[in-house]
């Protein structure tokens, strides 16, 4: 490899510790690390979330470096808007759950509110159509939430969530513009890139993981904290979802 190449490599790597460090990766692992119970689930969990979201990454950046195909603008414009929906509703959550449990409070990653709001529609429209067939039907998912098959993290559903934030990133795009104002050309050093790139995606992700769990994780000792820790996730995923929602995410400061 030329220096030019080995260059390209290293700055495709920085390029990912930034990407990784953008706003709402920082939620997406707060969401998930808040949730857990210790730390060492929190950072289990975390790394699934992680090689999942870098799994999809490097499946859609060499589709689009082996095609030549660039996503369209409006693809990542619905997906910011679809994140920062997200993000809203794990606020507004985060707040009607203060104010009906108060100290029995417990923090929930959005991914995980939104697959068990869908698994409980489900088993509602399941019940619904039973029942116009004359068919009464109880629904014990729904009364006994500890039994529902999203109500806590496993490796399928972490690794999942990893993989369906993956799909709203732009990194794919990055690089193909990196490549191309480096004026490579070759698809083996564009696919090079693009895992050095991932590579850092990911080590931003595992030090943010261990960052917050080690600062959430540690607030479940005191109920005080606890409680003033979902409240600040509340207003942090309203502010910026809110943004992400509207479309103004570019008021946000940059993270270098």
């Amino acid at each position: 490899m030329t220096g030019t190449e080995w260059a390209l490599l290293g700055a495709s790597y920085l390029l990912g510790l930034r990407h990784g460090f953008d706003w709402d990766h920082i939620a997406a692992i707060t969401d998930i690390t808040s949730s857990q119970d210790n730390a060492k689930s929190g950072l289990w969990y975390s790394t699934l979330y992680a090689l999942g979201h870098g799994f999809v990454v490097i499946v859609l950046g060499a589709i689009l470096i082996l095609s030549g195909f660039a996503v369209p603008d409006s693809v990542e414009t619905v997906m910011e808007r679809f994140v920062g929906a997200t993000l809203v509703f794990l606020g507004i959550w985060v707040f009607v759950s203060l104010a009906r449990h108060g100290a029995e409070f417990r923090l929930r990653s959005r991914w995980m509110l939104m697959f068990q709001w869908v698994h409980r529609m489900k088993l509602r429209v399941r019940a619904w159509l039973r029942r116009r067939r004359g068919a009464a039907e109880e629904i014990p998912e729904v009364q006994k939430g500890v039994d529902e098959p999203f109500a806590n993290y496993g490796v399928k559903t972490s690794f999942g969530v990893g993989m369906l934030h993956g799909v709203g990133a732009e990194t794919p795009t990055q690089v193909l513009i990196f490549l191309a104002a480096a004026d490579t050309g070759g698809r083996g050093i564009g696919l090079a890139t693009l895992v050095v790139f991932v590579a850092g995606i990911v080590t931003m992700n595992t030090l943010i993981a261990v960052g917050s769990v080690f600062g959430f994780i540690g607030a479940t000792h005191s109920k005080a904290i606890y409680l003033a820790t979902g409240v600040i996730i509340g207003v942090f995923s309203l502010g910026i979802g809110g943004l992400f929602l509207f479309g103004i995410s570019d008021v946000l400061p940059a993270l270098n």
